[in-house]
């Protein structure tokens, strides 16, 4: 231990990072208990309205990532960050597919029907060769 500094200085010290990781071990539990009921909890009509949500909230996460990575002046959080930006860019995309994938879902038998009899239309005004 230096000798600057007074067996209270280290004893706070150590108690002020002991109440921050707490604190943080808390707010993971405390969101992943608010996630978890929320997911468990939300109907089947409504999961496009949320997953599409989801997608803009990891749109805002990719930002942050870019952030962090472009900032950082160590090579290793460099590298970290590039993980965040990549593990970002995967959630935004899959976030997209789902959503493409639930409207697809949701579309009846007569939208298929007048989706077809428009590109047959269209197929045939274009002249041919």
């Amino acid at each position: 231990m230096p000798e600057h500094l007074s067996v209270g200085a280290v004893f706070a010290e150590w108690l002020l990072a002991v109440t921050t990781s707490m604190l943080l071990v808390a707010l993971l539990a405390f969101s992943l208990f608010v996630g978890l009921t929320l997911i468990k909890n939300i109907p089947t009509s409504h999961q496009q309205a949320f997953v599409s949500f989801s997608s803009a909230v990891a749109g805002i996460s990719l930002v942050g990532a870019m952030l962090a990575a472009g900032q950082s002046s160590h090579f290793v959080l460099r590298i970290l960050g590039g993980f965040a930006v990549v593990g970002a860019l995967i959630n935004v995309a899959g976030g997209f597919l789902v959503t493409k994938q639930f409207l697809d879902e949701s579309k009846t038998d007569s939208d298929v029907e007048t989706d077809s009899e428009t590109d047959s239309e269209f197929n045939s005004e274009t002249p041919s060769n």
